[in-house]
């Protein structure tokens, strides 16, 4: 790739970042969209400043659902630098890298696609949910560009299956939905042509060995912090959610649909189905069996979530698919432009791909009002509160809360979490709101910290110590309540 279109996706991905740190600061002030991310924090800082993985210092947990990301995250903090300034940077990073690996992967795809300027990259860099994910603090765009990349080195003539695997393992340690994609790498080295038998099985080994280092240890981490193979997250966030899987497929899949087809990705939807139907007809090697392999997975990545949990904070959990999303749908776009004979094609390509662009280009600006709403709204609520804490309450007050990330970062409290993330006790009833009055009873908690109505039973009849600022979101403020 010219070091010219190197240098055009990193200038584009420092600005459109700071698009959206810059309208979060003239909304309110810099900040984090997602509590989740001071959780991270909390993980890291403890590993760099105590060498031990923990939420609470001197007591370990699994409650980080993301290690890998954790790990880094802590660099910044022995390297002394702000929080804020390290996780951006590696956000921009993020950003730059999917840019680059997209637009390498249209180039070997696409032998036409020779542009002067890196299109495909270019429209990585500028979509406002890969921008939303690189400025969000959160490990998604981490996850996404692993994932990304094992697909993209799986379209390969001859991949390696021991890096497939060890890239597979590593995805694992990002989010535990990397291991989804293990079983269709397997799928792939058994059915990809070869002259013998013997190689398929090779393949299989290479990829099971690769995978198996490191998912073994990430199990064995998990075990040893707390007695079971998988993060808390992964069994707390199923209970918590327990209302959404009551809720008719149909109606569930509407909701996803809608918050997936949001912006220009609902005009490269088609372009997707054209890139698919291209494949059918050409049987294409290795981009065909390879690719209905991948789309095999999408699917599945997308339905469990779809199944397990809804789609808040724009999706995230769904967000590490767009990236391939935006690949497939944009070679869909250029290959329609190559078939185009009819005078209503002549037309309508040229119609479709600037309708395309406004909407890229709208959405950004949309998207980074949005972002800079939510980081208001941690700020006022969850980072100001815990701060509040901190000064205001007893230095041995116990706390009952369900938002920990803020709490855990500013402040210095003993904590239970009503969440289950550092309190995997509670998962069993974290439904069942006399229960946790009982257990919370049990612990001598003497504050409960929640937003305003999310536990009704709790916050009956209780004294309010604590109200955060009612705005931006008047009816869900966060309450300090006196719970002893």
């Amino acid at each position: 790739m010219p070091r010219s279109h190197v240098l055009i996706l990193l200038a584009l991905s420092l600005l459109t970042v700071s698009l959206f740190l810059g309208a979060a600061a003239l909304y309110f002030r810099p900040g984090f969209p997602l509590d989740d991310a001071w959780i991270h924090q909390t993980y890291a800082r403890n590993l760099a400043q105590r060498a031990e993985w923990s939420f609470l210092p001197g007591h370990p947990s699994a409650g980080s659902t993301s290690p890998l990301w954790t790990i880094l995250l802590s660099f910044g903090f022995r390297l002394g630098l702000s929080p804020y300034l390290w996780t951006w940077l590696l956000g921009i990073l993020g950003l730059w890298c999917m840019g680059l690996l997209l637009e390498s992967a249209a180039r070997r795809w696409l032998s036409f696609y020779q542009p002067h300027l890196p299109w495909v990259g270019i429209i990585a860099v500028l979509e406002w949910r890969m921008v939303w994910m690189a400025a969000s603090g959160m490990e998604t765009l981490l996850h996404a560009l692993i994932l990304t990349l094992i697909a993209i080195r799986l379209l390969t003539a001859a991949p390696r299956y021991l890096t497939l695997g060890l890239l597979c393992a590593l995805a694992t340690w990002t989010r535990p939905d990397g291991v989804l994609l293990f079983p269709f790498l397997a799928l792939d080295a058994l059915l990809r042509p070869t002259p013998s038998s013997g190689e398929r099985w090779r393949r299989l080994l290479n990829l099971t060995l690769g995978f198996s280092l490191l998912f073994g240890l990430y199990l064995l981490f998990n075990l040893i912090l707390e007695g079971h193979p998988w993060p808390n997250t992964f069994y707390a966030k199923q209970t918590e959610y327990l209302s959404w899987q009551q809720k008719s497929l149909l109606e569930r899949l509407g909701l996803y649909g809608m918050q997936w087809l949001h912006g220009a990705l609902l005009l490269l939807f088609p372009g997707m189905v054209w890139f698919f139907i291209h494949l059918w007809r050409r049987r294409e090697a290795p981009l065909h069996p390879t690719s209905w392999i991948l789309l095999a997975w999408w699917g599945a990545f997308f339905m469990i979530y779809l199944l397990r949990l809804p789609p808040y904070q724009h999706g995230r959990y769904i967000l590490p698919l767009l990236p391939l999303s935006l690949l497939w749908g944009v070679s869909g776009l250029l290959l329609a432009g190559r078939v185009a004979r009819r005078k209503w094609a002549r037309i309508g390509l040229p119609a479709w791909r600037m309708s395309f662009a406004l909407l890229l280009v709208l959405y950004l600006f949309f998207g980074a009002n949005a972002y800079a709403q939510e980081v208001a709204f941690i700020e006022t609520q969850m980072v100001d509160t815990a701060r509040w804490v901190q000064v205001n309450l007893p230095p041995q007050a116990v706390i009952a809360a369900h938002d920990i990330g803020a709490l855990g970062y500013f402040d210095t409290h003993p904590l239970v979490d009503l969440a289950g993330l550092i309190s995997p006790q509670v998962i069993p009833f974290m439904n069942d709101e006399h229960a946790l009055a009982s257990y919370l009873d049990a612990q001598g908690v003497q504050y409960l910290i929640v937003l305003q109505g999310i536990y009704p039973t709790l916050e009956a009849g209780r004294k309010v110590v604590y109200r955060g600022l009612p705005w931006p979101y008047e009816e869900m403020p966060m309450v300090v309540y006196r719970w002893r």
